[in-house]
């Protein structure tokens, strides 16, 4: 049992809002028991928190808080690549998805990403 709810990444368009992705639902097969352990790893890592199956329930109140951590990743593009280039990939993969008309995009964004654009919750 990995305790990686939610996985979430922003990324920040020149011309419009951000494309968020949120992967609270659980994401199933090898490729998803995968990147749960990396992630459970990493923040347990960096925060000293309980791994998952260290924790105690939320649903109930006898015993331990859960002890569970979160750990945020900031990464400036302008420290990298540059935010040109950033913006030009962005842009290049995403599309109308970066612009302000995003009734362009929610056809094709709703088919390959989790939360399709625009996600408010």
């Amino acid at each position: 049992m990995f305790g990686t709810n939610p996985i979430a990444a922003i990324f920040p368009c020149r011309d419009g809002p951000p494309l968020s992705i949120d992967l609270s639902l659980p994401a199933g097969g090898a490729k998803g028991a995968t990147l749960a352990l990396m992630v459970e790893r990493l923040v347990t890592a960096l925060t000293g928190a309980r791994m998952g199956f260290e924790a105690s329930s939320f649903f109930v109140d006898e015993g331990d808080k859960p002890g569970i951590g979160q750990a945020f990743l900031a990464i400036d593009p302008g420290a990298l690549a540059g935010s040109e280039v950033y913006n030009v990939r962005i842009e290049t993969c995403l599309g109308p998805c970066c612009r302000t008309e995003m009734s362009a995009c929610q056809a094709t964004a709703a088919a390959i990403l989790p939360t399709g654009p625009g996600r408010k919750d």
